[in-house]
């Protein structure tokens, strides 16, 4: 937790209502531009609508299934791995060694990038 902010684990669907961008899941300090991953998000949801648009209304089973499996498949490793090397960042012993780590491994520091912030959209 920062400050009176939460991390933890969030659902992309509750209660048949879909979740586009921190509501989804608060995005960590260390993936990047939190502001894009919403875009992104909401993008993906609004082409799953348009696809889905005869007929359908915004809770159809179809609709749920395909955002929840889209917004997975986009994030939610994403969002673990930020919020594991978050943790990192809790006392001052194990925010010197991270930082210390990333300074003297590219390849770590390229990793956590790679893995935290995603492909352009």
């Amino acid at each position: 937790m920062i400050n009176a902010f939460s991390f933890e684990k969030k659902k992309a669907i509750e209660k048949d209502v879909l979740m586009v961008g921190d509501a989804a899941g608060l995005i960590t300090p260390l993936c990047g531009n939190g502001m894009a991953m919403a875009i992104h998000s909401a993008k993906v949801l609004s082409e799953i609508i348009i696809c889905n648009r005869k007929g359908a209304d915004f809770q159809s089973e179809e609709i749920l299934n395909q955002y929840e499996k889209r917004w997975r498949h986009l994030f939610a490793f994403r969002l673990w791995t930020g919020r594991t090397i978050q943790r990192l960042f809790g006392n001052s012993y194990s925010s010197e060694f991270a930082v210390e780590l990333m300074k003297r491994s590219p390849w770590v520091s390229r990793q956590i990038i790679k893995n935290t912030h995603g492909k352009p959209f």
